[in-house]
């Protein structure tokens, strides 16, 4: 008998969202060593959204302030209202991130 072995699970996807370039660069780096495929990173709402609903990422990886537009807490609003997925803030603020999530919370 010759011994088979499983198929390779899929690699999970996580989005990220943010829109410091350093910042970015260095998630989407250390994401990809841990094995994760990246969607992104994008700099605008509009972008996470679009490519959130497009792709159907298995983590949404969020700036809470994303420059012009919509910010993370809004992108995590509309992704949630089409499908159900994890999401994760960040922030350099904690006072922030926890109002965030508040809010987050209050609008799925």
């Amino acid at each position: 008998m010759v011994p088979t072995s499983a198929p390779p699970t899929p690699r999970r996807r996580i989005l990220v969202a943010e829109d410091e370039a350093v910042v970015a660069m260095d998630l989407e780096d250390r994401l990809l060593r841990l094995g994760y495929d990246v969607l992104g990173p994008v700099s605008t709402g509009d972008e996470a959204v679009e490519l959130a609903l497009a792709h159907a990422p298995d983590l949404l990886l969020l700036d809470v302030h994303l420059g012009t537009g919509r910010d993370g807490v809004e992108v995590a609003a509309s992704v949630l209202q089409r499908r159900t997925v994890p999401v994760v803030f960040l922030s350099a603020f904690v006072d922030e991130a926890i109002a965030a999530v508040d809010e987050a919370t209050r609008a799925a």
